[in-house]
């Protein structure tokens, strides 16, 4: 589709489709990189935060 819709020149048919090959070629990406590669990607797209203290329940005490 991508092809097709570069070859006509149509954007509206391209950008989707470009989009779709981006997705799925991360998708691909991330299912055949080992673990530790995984896990570092996941680290540069989401860092991990300090946990939180959540709060008591009502009627607790700390």
């Amino acid at each position: 589709m991508l092809a097709y819709g570069l070859l006509l020149g149509e954007v509206p048919l391209s950008v989707p489709s470009a989009l779709c090959l981006l997705m799925s070629a991360f998708i691909l990406l991330m299912s055949v990189l080992p673990q530790r590669k995984k896990e570092a990607a996941a680290d540069v797209l989401a860092p991990k935060t300090e946990p939180h203290d959540p709060e008591p329940p009502k009627g607790a005490t700390r």
